[in-house]
């Protein structure tokens, strides 16, 4: 059996005692009495603490790539929202002036219609311009013996000497030859009787009926 000198009297104790016999101090191995002393003395070097295999402190710092991955996602992201941003400058520049040009447009088809519409000439009846061929004597308002003159006319060249001429203002003589008045549809139609050596008048004779004084024929939709 071991025995080992106590270091707080002096006694001998078993080497497997943790208190001494004589003083009840505690016993210290010789390794660690030395540890202890060069404590006391200050001697000692602190000890490191010893890394665990089983843990292990794992100290996160950032990566140089993830620091560039994400430098330039945050690059990206700007240029993006800078590019937005333009785009939406353009589209509002762009828009304002359309908006211009479309009132300058609409302004000038405006102006032009008015334009238009002072410049175009009136529409004439036909009523009217009858009573401009009165006016200027190429016609005037047939009279019955006028009537009785082309049927003896047409009997004497074996024409029928049926007609569909009235009185009142809706047949008329000619003198000289005229241009039908425009738009003589319907109730608008007239008969016209030609003096002899009186040529058909120009123009369309639309629903008017023409009355030969020189052979008593008969043109237009009025002839039986």
């Amino acid at each position: 059996m071991k025995y080992l000198n106590c270091p707080w009297c002096g006694n001998s104790h078993s080497y497997f005692n943790n208190n001494c016999p004589s003083c009840g101090g505690t016993l210290t191995h010789k390794s660690e009495l030395l540890n202890l002393v060069l404590n006391k003395l200050g001697l000692s070097k602190s000890r490191q603490p010893t890394p665990n295999a089983n843990t292990s402190t794992i100290i996160h710092e950032p990566r140089i790539s993830e620091v560039k991955k994400s430098t330039s996602a945050n690059s990206i992201k700007v240029g993006i929202i800078f590019i937005l941003l333009i785009t939406a400058s353009i589209v509002l520049i762009a828009s304002f002036l359309n908006s211009g040009s479309t009132n300058e447009l609409l302004d000038s088809k405006t102006r032009t219609s008015q334009q238009a519409v002072q410049k175009a000439p009136q529409k004439i009846t036909p009523e009217e311009q009858i009573h401009s061929l009165m006016r200027d004597e190429k016609i005037q308002v047939a009279s019955q013996k006028d009537i009785d003159n082309w049927m003896a006319a047409a009997s004497r060249n074996n024409e029928s000497n049926k007609h569909r001429m009235y009185l009142g203002g809706r047949s008329y003589i000619v003198s000289e030859q005229i241009t039908f008045p425009d738009g003589m549809y319907g109730s608008h139609s007239r008969s016209f009787i030609l003096k002899e050596n009186v040529k058909l008048p120009f123009g369309d004779i639309a629903h008017n009926t023409v009355y030969f004084m020189s052979d008593g024929k008969c043109l237009g939709t009025g002839c039986r």
